[in-house]
């Protein structure tokens, strides 16, 4: 499992100014806990498992900086970010596995539903035409389920591969963030993605 205190978060806000703290997976509030301790103006987080936002609500009572959703990923994306000006940088947080196994949710698989399937490439898809011209900071966890490579919590489990050979891997990030963007792959955990601006 990732965790957002696996990157120098005081570096990054210092190297490219980031404001806003977006992530798509609350979860029971750690990253967000992790991130309010920096110096973002504004923190986002979205979460469906009723159980596990509550668990981050009282947690982050004390934080106003910070908003917990009960939304989706892209639902959060769509309401959160016309309302950042696109000069802003946001660090985002996308969770790239899929919804909440850990919190009694859907999972892919037999019986599971399709729709369900690793979200991060229409994420990029969503960034790239929300914020086409910003200079956003994005980190990524959970790349094993989107490519092979020597993680240190091993390969992804059987009954989580659910994409095809021919579908895992990260082209689609190249193609939509390549020219503005570095790229880099982290095999810590269950796999980093973290795209700086050029």
């Amino acid at each position: 499992m990732g965790t957002l205190r696996h990157f120098d978060l005081k570096g990054l806000l210092d190297a490219y100014q980031c404001q806003v703290y977006l992530e798509t997976l609350t979860g029971t509030g750690d990253n967000v806990l992790h991130a309010a301790s920096f110096g973002f103006e504004r923190l986002f987080s979205a979460e469906t498992a009723t159980e596990a936002l509550n668990q981050a609500r009282a947690r982050l009572a004390g934080v106003p900086r910070a908003q917990l959703l009960y939304a989706t990923r892209e639902d959060v994306l769509k309401a959160v970010l016309p309302l950042v000006p696109a000069q802003l940088p946001i660090l985002f947080w996308l969770d790239g596995h899929e919804p909440g196994p850990a919190y009694h949710q859907a999972k892919y698989g037999p019986g599971g539903n399709d729709a369900l399937r690793p979200p991060l490439e229409s994420l990029m898809a969503q960034l790239r035409q929300l914020r086409p011209r910003s200079r956003d900071v994005i980190l990524v966890n959970g790349l094993r389920a989107y490519e092979d490579g020597p993680y240190a919590d091993g390969a992804v489990p059987v009954p989580e591969h659910k994409l095809a050979f021919y579908d895992r891997n990260i082209d689609f990030v190249f193609r939509q963030f390549r020219h503005t963007h570095t790229i880099v792959r982290d095999y810590a955990d269950d796999g980093y993605l973290a795209l700086t601006p050029r």
